[in-house]
């Protein structure tokens, strides 16, 4: 008699989704050094498409508002996936979380209100952190998310999505296109 375990685990388990990662190397003019172009695949999303120059220059999915460019949009998102293995420093998303945020405050020369606003599950059943990075007074406004994903070999990355606007209004009026992007990522 042959074993039902396989179907009652397929019955009961959750399919495991994987990330759709476009994994491109390149030899970098900057550097004659070998660059990684590792981005998250994403979702057609109305009134936005990729920026595949700016995505190739700055080695993330970028997406701008339809008739814009990622220089001279008022907003613009970019996803990233960064590979994880043994040898990676931060061995959690949370330490990964924490170890970005400080990177982006040292990194900003005006000061920053970081703030959790939710944990959104997206098509593809990853749960997304997401997180305010508001400027008190001049600077950038901008919503990030991280989630792990695991692409069709196996292989571990943290995913990064990013809302960035030049001015509050900007912000707000993209937020949901940016949420949608979140959504919608299988």
């Amino acid at each position: 008699m042959r074993s039902i375990l396989p179907l009652v685990l397929m019955l009961f388990v959750p399919p495991m989704v994987m990330a759709d990662i476009h994994k491109e190397a390149q030899v970098c003019e900057e550097s004659g050094q070998i660059c990684f172009l590792w981005w998250p695949k994403l979702p057609e999303i109305r009134g936005w498409h990729q920026d595949v120059e700016s995505s190739y220059r700055y080695r993330f999915n970028a997406q701008v508002p339809d008739q814009y460019t990622f220089a001279n949009a008022e907003a613009v998102m970019y996803a990233n996936a960064e590979y994880q293995d043994a040898s990676t420093e931060a061995q959690t998303l949370e330490a990964f979380i924490a170890t970005s945020q400080q990177q982006f405050i040292d990194a900003v020369p005006y000061k920053v209100d970081v703030s959790k606003t939710g944990e959104f599950t997206s098509k593809g059943k990853q749960t997304f952190f997401s997180y305010a990075f508001l400027p008190e007074g001049e600077g950038n406004w901008e919503q990030v998310s991280y989630a792990e994903d695991y692409d069709h070999d196996g292989n571990k990355y943290y995913i990064i999505f990013v809302l960035s606007a030049r001015s509050k209004e900007g912000y707000e009026k993209n937020i949901d296109a940016y949420n949608e992007f979140i959504s919608q990522y299988q």
